[in-house]
């Protein structure tokens, strides 16, 4: 299985997660997480959030030439 290439919030995501549990007492849980997360990527403005969009195509881009023959194909829930 061939995972898809993270987009621009994913990586911001991942950029952020850690910044939310080292002073939470208790760790907190990934769909809190990802609200806030979701809030300050929302806060960001265009030009803050470019260098996100210019990493993700750096992603696709490595993701393409290592998986040339890489097509997404959804699951069908049965």
């Amino acid at each position: 299985h061939i995972k898809r290439p993270e987009n621009a919030f994913m990586l911001f995501r991942k950029s952020r997660v850690h910044l939310y549990n080292a002073g939470a007492p208790r760790k907190q849980t990934q769909s809190r997480i990802s609200k806030l997360v979701s809030s300050d990527w929302h806060s960001l403005t265009p030009e803050e959030k470019q260098p996100w969009f210019d990493l993700a195509q750096k992603v696709a881009a490595e993701h393409r030439q290592r998986h040339p023959n890489y097509k997404y194909r959804p699951r069908r829930r049965k």
